[in-house]
């Protein structure tokens, strides 16, 4: 749960400082690329426990499937929104993954990959 709300927390500050520094515009996009990566891993976190607490193999390859059809339909139907900018999506989606490697190196570091 500390995970989640440093994430949250980050994406928070990150995203307030691209609208700040480079308007409002950017600061959108760049949120909304953070978001959706945040969203599509809390998703995938929930329905992935529930194919291994039950042993469901074929929800477990519908899973890995389905998952990319649909994060890639996410993608084309919000770069296809007006206003928003392809660079800063990308900026976005590029801070989630490095802030995601940079807490797990911490956790595993602290053994505190539970908490």
């Amino acid at each position: 749960m500390k995970l989640v709300l440093r994430h949250l927390l980050w994406m928070l500050i990150s995203t307030f400082a691209v609208y700040a520094l480079m308007g409002p515009r950017q600061g959108l996009s760049f949120g909304i690329g953070y978001f959706l990566l945040f969203g599509n891993l809390s998703i995938l976190t929930l329905v992935w426990s529930i194919a291994i607490r039950k042993n469901l193999v074929a929800l477990s390859f519908l899973i890995i499937v389905f998952k990319y059809a649909i994060l890639a339909g996410a993608v084309y139907w919000i770069l296809e929104l007006p206003g928003i900018q392809v660079f800063w999506v990308f900026l976005g989606i590029l801070n989630f993954v490095l802030v995601t490697t940079f807490l797990g190196i911490v956790l595993v570091k602290t053994d505190s990959a539970v908490a």
